[in-house]
């Protein structure tokens, strides 16, 4: 079922944030939202998420969904292992030894399983929090740009990595990159 935002407008305190803001957005789609900062995408993904309350309009189709989010700020455990972090939201059914093959696919080496969080770099804790938001059950992916802190290689790398793992799912996406947004979606809408 496609998720419809209709005519939805948030302020904080007396600045306008959105106003009277519309868009559709198909079952099995990815969608890419541009705009320049301070337009109001990251406010429109926890309206969607209902982390923030809307002030007119509504969002329908979100109701009965499994979404799950990765923010532009990682959340990761810092004295957990990288396993364990992705452990704390996978399906308890999911082996290591699926993990060890889900970080490889996204360009980590498998003994960053076992490393904890604090003593890897920002493009490794990056991937992680992409990976831990890419393996949970889940009707809808939000991604608040996913390859923020990432070099060339990497970036496609965990793109190519999202468009498999949101086959048959709702992804909505924020990027500041044309590039990056041609290539994982279907439509891309600009704030």
């Amino acid at each position: 079922m496609a998720i419809y935002i209709d005519n939805i407008s948030k302020s904080f305190d007396d600045k306008i944030v959105l106003k009277n803001f519309s868009l559709n957005i198909p079952d099995k789609s990815n969608i890419c939202i541009m705009g320049e900062s301070g337009c109001g995408k990251t406010t429109l993904l926890k309206l969607i998420l209902g982390l923030e309350k809307i002030d007119s309009g509504k969002i329908t189709g979100v109701k009965n969904k499994k979404i799950y989010a990765c923010f532009q700020e990682d959340r990761l455990v810092e004295n957990l292992t990288a396993y364990r972090n992705i452990k704390i939201v996978a399906d308890k059914k999911i082996s290591k030894e699926s993990l060890i093959h889900e970080f490889t696919k996204i360009g980590l080496d498998n003994s960053v399983c076992d490393s904890k969080i604090r003593i890897l770099s920002g493009g490794m804790k990056r991937r992680i929090a992409i990976l831990r938001a890419l393996v949970v059950d889940s009707d809808v992916v939000i991604l608040d740009e996913p390859t923020k802190g990432l070099d060339d290689v990497n970036k496609k790398i965990v793109l190519d990595y999202i468009l498999e793992k949101t086959k048959d799912k709702i992804l909505i996406c924020v990027t500041h990159s044309l590039d990056e947004a041609k290539y994982i979606s279907d439509t891309i809408v600009n704030m």
